[in-house]
């Protein structure tokens, strides 16, 4: 599985008429919901996202783990 596909997955993924293709965090109800478009996802966390489907190792942790200081924000929400 790619990390692409890992967060098609695993996430709400959408395609946002101005946006592109983006995951939905929030209620995803109206526009109330948070959207990350899915490429700038991959350039924060495909190397992590790939290296623990590879390890076979739950992905979310590992997300968290490589931003321990939750600068990128996405901590609480992933």
């Amino acid at each position: 599985m790619t990390a692409k596909e890992w967060i098609e997955k695993t996430y709400t993924v959408v395609n946002h008429d101005l946006m592109g293709q983006v995951i939905v965090w929030g209620n995803q109800i109206g526009f109330y919901g948070i959207y990350t478009p899915v490429d700038k996802f991959l350039e924060m966390y495909e190397d992590v996202i790939q290296t623990a489907l590879d390890l076979e190792e739950e992905v979310k942790p590992a997300l968290r783990e490589s931003d321990p200081n939750n600068m990128r924000g996405f901590n609480e929400i992933i």
